[in-house]
């Protein structure tokens, strides 16, 4: 086995069992091979949470990229990086959101590394939609009405993703761009 097919397990039991799908056992048990296996890529239970940790927040941003092959320097470029995040969004299982939020609730460690992920969501959205508008302030108060929308999806149950997620957040910017407040 791989580290990622590890991972793979590990959001798997995440979403099933809560932190409980995280221990050796679970995921040895899960994976159906011997702790061997699990020790030949990490140092223990603690060497494995920090790894996963690490994974989730590469995964968390792998929407940063697809922002920033677009011309920011442009509202049409910033609008058009920020469709593709909605784009990106609707094609996650925001279930894995959901149960690494519920996990950081009781895991110190894992909610300071929610934390950073959501504080460079917010500052990605702030200087897409900074392009979009040129108003700072305008930006601010949109990165963190679409910010709000997402939170909103991962924490309905059962999530609100796909094409519903999609059309939610197209409503929305249709409905800033009939009110002026976005390009």
């Amino acid at each position: 086995m791989t580290q990622e097919d590890w991972f793979r397990i590990a959001c798997e039991g995440l979403i099933l069992e809560g932190e409980a799908g995280l221990t050796l056992h679970a995921l040895t048990t899960r994976a159906g091979v011997t702790h061997g296996s699990f020790y030949h890529h990490f140092k223990g239970q603690a060497g494995f949470v920090t790894a996963f940790l690490e994974h989730l927040e590469r995964r968390a941003f792998i929407d940063v990229p697809a922002a920033e092959d677009h011309d920011l320097a442009t509202p049409v470029g910033a609008q058009e990086a920020l469709r593709r995040l909605v784009e990106i969004i609707a094609a996650e299982d925001l279930h894995l959101e959901a149960a690494v939020r519920r996990w950081a609730q009781s895991n110190p460690t894992v909610a300071v590394v929610v934390n950073e992920i959501d504080a460079r969501r917010a500052e990605l959205l702030c200087r897409l939609f900074l392009a979009a508008t040129g108003d700072v302030a305008r930006a601010a108060y949109l990165a963190r009405l679409n910010g709000a929308l997402y939170l909103g999806a991962v924490h309905s149950r059962p999530p609100i993703q796909g094409a519903e997620y999609a059309r939610m957040a197209t409503d929305l910017a249709r409905l800033l761009a009939e009110e002026g407040q976005v390009s």
